[in-house]
């Protein structure tokens, strides 16, 4: 399945926990179809690091949303908007489809 958002672009969440968080993308999960935002808070995971010592060390986890979770945001128009290709200068180019702002 191909994806219309890619690695960079400006996101909003909009259903679960997170509803309402504006962040970029850091990573994306092809198979799984999660991604990674760079203003979502990070989880905490305790770890024991030996068997014999009993320590632990917490570790931060970066969260994942699942990809329908979440709508392309403009910068310019401060709305959500779906993402469409035109030609301009015979190149296909990326465009929100509400404002028509290039991304």
């Amino acid at each position: 399945i191909k994806l219309k958002i890619k690695t960079g672009d400006t996101v909003k969440v909009i259903t679960g926990n997170h509803k309402g968080i504006i962040g970029k993308i850091i990573s994306i999960d092809k198979k799984k179809f999660n991604i990674v935002l760079d203003s979502l808070p990070k989880k905490l995971k305790n770890v024991k690091t030996n068997f014999q010592d009993k320590k632990e060390k917490n570790l931060e986890i970066l969260t994942y949303i699942h990809i329908s979770n979440i709508m392309p945001w403009d910068d310019k128009s401060k709305i959500i908007s779906k993402i469409g290709y035109q030609f301009i200068n015979n190149k296909k180019t990326r465009v929100y489809k509400k404002s028509g702002n290039i991304l």
